[in-house]
């Protein structure tokens, strides 16, 4: 219901007569008290069972709000934990090695800091001036808490402590938290961009048996139904891959210093650089143990013996969905094209470097392919695709970045005649109760005024809660009518009580029904997979994991293959292909092409 995911905040933000009240009585008595003794004031007692008492209420108010689960979101749950259950495999000996370069990798985040913010932090442990950073940057996400002094009175404090910024972290708003910004709070984040901290969530929950347990949290992003991480946070695990990972590998396990450490990630035996693979470019200095550790952390998931890995991505996911979802006629050339087999980032590539397809080199196909497909798609302006170009380490003006996006959308018009269909739809739907206004292939429907549902081809809901008109005046001054709805993600700022809340647009909605049906793609998959008997290990946005029988390979591929390029019923007329590998180390092995 895109409703906050934790029980005090879900309770706040839909006013409920009964609210989650402070849990330190609770955390009190569950655990021993710090000379080794347990809670037992008679009075706290009676104090924790009024706590159990009012979190089971407020969890029965909410219970008779939010809509039922439909027979098949409760399968899609059930797989899930069936995932979660059967576990990742994991070399424990790689993540001990690598955290003892937690201190070598601090010093590159110290550095990076620096950079981002021009001096102003040089450490993730100067909280006061990372706050104040933050809420410069990130005004909406001021998070404050209402706390019980020593006499009783509520208080409110504002903090961006690990789980504030595990929330910002998860909200998939591209205008919320996007470049230089997004990787500030994941390097000051535990366990974000910080990769000994990773190996260290592997080795708290790779106890049984080497595997990681519990890494998926079902329709964890809740504007779009995608699954989410916890822990090892598989889905933000780097892809870029090291040339020379095997000796690199080898080398922490032994424990080798951080300055030999980046000499054998950074130079070939002649001494030159190595050529980095990702971006199809030799690099010009050294890598930091920062971007070691990073490029690292899929080789630490490794096939029990007698298995290997096998695993599943889906080309240009998000690229192709976007038209099919427009229905509009002017995508039909670029479906079919994607649809031939062709790469349609190169065919973008070429447009905008004026080369043919043939001369497009893979870090063209980045740079001048999949970034302005993915900026451009969803809305994005020149901003836009300056923030995503810096990902690729290409530095674009802002004439050239209005340039690309002019010559995009008038080569594109499907996708702007998509925007405005959707705004309209979800305006007309707000506007008019109880009717059903089309936009493409999706479509809105407002039954009263606590929700507006975006139904999907699929049959999935996608919720914007407490739906509002309002008129809003534009960067030229222009008042306009536009719909806003509660955003689940972001915190009452201090000192106000009304749940902050988000415009509705075209860009923002594009997005969350292209991430929403492209989840829904991966959850029928999941179910196809799961229902036949294949051990799915792991999930991200776009690929599947199976840890298989080493004589199963042929068959599980054949069948890995079929499912990710067949695709449902309801998916008729979207083009899929997919890539398929195999190895005994994740992200290494061989690609099938049977």
């Amino acid at each position: 219901m895109a409703l906050p995911g934790k029980l005090k905040l879900c309770a706040k933000a839909l006013s409920m007569p009964v609210q989650k009240s402070d849990n330190s009585i609770m955390l009190k008595w569950c655990k021993p008290l710090k000379d080794g003794g347990w809670a037992q004031d008679e009075k706290e007692y009676d104090d924790l069972l009024a706590y159990c008492d009012m979190d089971v209420r407020s969890e029965s108010g909410i219970g008779q709000i939010v809509r039922e689960l439909s027979g098949e979101e409760w399968r899609d749950y059930h797989v899930n934990e069936a995932i979660n259950d059967r576990g990742i495999p994991v070399d424990l000996d790689l993540a001990r090695a690598a955290q003892r370069y937690a201190k070598d990798e601090l010093h590159d985040i110290c550095e990076r800091l620096n950079i981002l913010t021009k001096g102003q932090i040089t450490s993730p442990k100067q909280f006061q001036k990372i706050k104040a950073w933050l809420e410069e940057y990130l005004p909406d996400e001021a998070y404050a808490t209402v706390f019980l002094d020593e006499k009783g009175e509520p208080k409110e404090k504002v903090t961006f402590d690990a789980a504030t910024r595990e929330e910002i972290l998860g909200d998939e708003t591209t205008d919320v938290l996007a470049g230089d910004v997004r990787e500030f709070v994941e390097l000051v984040h535990d366990g974000g961009r910080a990769s000994s901290a990773k190996f260290g969530a592997m080795l708290a929950r790779g106890v049984d048996g080497a595997r990681v347990r519990g890494a998926y949290v079902f329709n964890g992003a809740g504007q779009t139904g995608r699954f989410s991480g916890t822990g090892v946070q598989t889905q933000n695990l780097i892809r870029d891959k090291l040339e020379n990972i095997e000796a690199v590998v080898e080398a922490i396990l032994k424990g080798v210093p951080a300055k030999k450490l980046q000499d054998i990630a950074s130079y070939r035996p002649d001494g030159s650089f190595v050529f980095d693979k990702s971006r199809d470019e030799q690099i010009t200095q050294p890598y930091n143990v920062l971007t070691i550790l990073g490029r690292t952390l899929k080789a630490a998931i490794v096939a029990d013996d007698g298995k290997t890995l096998l695993w599943g991505d889906w080309k240009s996911i998000e690229a192709v969905v976007n038209p099919w979802l427009s229905a509009e006629n002017s995508a039909n050339e670029l479906l079919e094209y994607f649809g031939s087999g062709k790469d349609i980032y190169v065919r973008q590539a070429a447009l905008t470097y004026g080369v043919s397809e043939k001369e497009v080199t893979k870090s063209q196909r980045q740079a001048g392919g999949k970034v302005p497909i993915l900026s451009f798609g969803f809305g994005g302006g020149a901003g836009a695709i300056m923030r995503m170009a810096r990902a690729y380490d290409v530095v674009l003006d802002e004439k050239t970045a209005e340039h690309l996006k002019q010559t995009w959308r008038q080569s594109n018009p499907w996708a702007v005649n998509f925007w405005k269909a959707l705004e309209q739809a979800a305006f007309k739907a707000v506007a008019t109760p109880g009717e059903v206004f089309w936009a493409g292939r999706v479509s809105y429907l407002c039954p009263g005024d606590d929700v507006l549902y975006c139904y999907l081809p699929s049959g999935r809901l996608l919720c914007y809660p407490f739906p509002e008109l309002e008129m809003k005046q534009d960067k030229w001054g222009e008042e306009h009518a536009v719909v806003s709805c509660m955003k689940g993600s972001f915190h009452p700022k201090k000192g106000t009580s009304r749940w902050p809340r988000m415009t509705l647009w075209g860009g923002i909605q594009c997005e969350n029904v292209t991430q929403g049906e492209a989840a829904s793609l991966l959850r029928w998959a999941i179910r196809e997979l799961h229902d036949n008997g294949w051990p799915l290990i792991g999930t991200t946005h776009d690929e599947l994991l199976l840890e298989i029988e080493e004589a199963e390979l042929d068959e599980a591929a054949a069948v890995l293959r079929d499912v990710m390029t067949t695709g449902p019923t309801w998916a008729g007329g979207l083009p899929l292909l997919a890539d398929i590998s195999a190895g005994y180390v994740y992200g290494q092995g061989k690609e099938i092409r049977t």
